[in-house]
C-alpha cells in the first residue's frame, strides 16, 4: 500500500470523526448514513460544503485538497489500487508510465506557472523544484528485468508467468513482489517530494 507523506500538510483539509450520528448524511459514495452509524466530514476548499464519508468509504488524499497536487495524489491511489492486480511486468510498466505522465504535467504546469513571471517568483520557484524532484523520482524507475531461469532452466517470462509448477510460480510471484517494490516506493518518493 502506497503512503501519502502530504496528509496532515496545510494542503489537507481537517477530517472530523463523528462517533454515532444523530441526523442521515449522504455519504460521498452515494448512499446514505442512517442514525447511529458513524461517519467523517471534511470541507476541502476554501468555503466548501461539508462532504461525508461512512466507515466503508473513508476519505482519500486526493478527496481532501484542492490544490494541484490532487492529480497526483489521485494518480499515487489509482497506482495503489492496481498494485495487488498486476499480472506482468507490461502491466507494471502502465500503471508507472501513466504516474510519471501525471507527474510530467504537474511540472508542466508549475514550469509555465514560473514562465509567466518576468522577473521570477522564490515561491514558484520552490513549487518548481519540488515537482522536479517528484519527476526525478519516477523518471530513473527501471523495472528489474525476468532473471530467465529457474533452478538453472531457462524460462521465458510468458511461461513463467503461467507455469504451475511451484519453484516457478514462487520465482514469478517473488519477481513481482520485486518490481512492485521498485513502483510503489517510487511513488511514495514522488509524492512526498511535493
Amino acid at each position: 500500500m502506497l503512503t501519502t507523506p502530504t496528509e496532515g500538510t496545510k494542503i489537507m483539509a481537517r477530517v472530523h470523526r463523528v462517533e454515532s450520528s444523530r441526523t442521515p448524511h449522504q455519504c460521498k459514495a452515494g448512499h446514505v448514513i442512517e442514525p447511529p452509524e458513524g461517519y467523517t466530514w471534511a470541507a476541502p476548499g476554501f468555503r466548501s460544503r461539508k462532504r461525508f464519508a461512512c466507515a466503508r468509504h473513508p476519505f482519500r488524499p486526493s478527496e481532501l485538497t484542492t490544490s494541484a497536487v490532487s492529480s497526483v495524489l489521485a494518480a499515487q491511489e489509482a497506482l495503489s489500487d492496481a498494485a495487488e492486480s498486476w499480472e506482468t511486468p507490461d502491466d507494471v510498466q502502465a500503471a508507472l508510465d501513466e504516474f510519471r505522465d501525471v507527474v510530467q504535467e504537474f511540472y508542466d504546469e508549475r514550469e509555465q506557472a514560473l514562465d509567466a513571471w518576468e522577473n521570477g517568483d522564490g515561491q514558484l520557484e520552490e513549487l518548481r523544484d519540488q515537482a522536479q524532484e517528484a519527476l526525478d523520482a519516477v523518471e530513473g524507475v527501471y523495472l528489474t528485468e525476468w532473471p530467465g531461469e529457474v533452478d538453472g532452466v531457462e524460462i521465458d517470462a510468458e511461461d513463467a508467468k503461467d507455469s504451475e509448477d511451484d519453484n516457478v510460480m514462487s520465482a514469478w510471484a517473488e519477481f513481482m513482489d520485486e518490481i512492485r517494490e521498485q513502483v510503489t516506493s517510487a511513488a511514495d518518493e514522488a509524492t512526498g517530494a511535493l
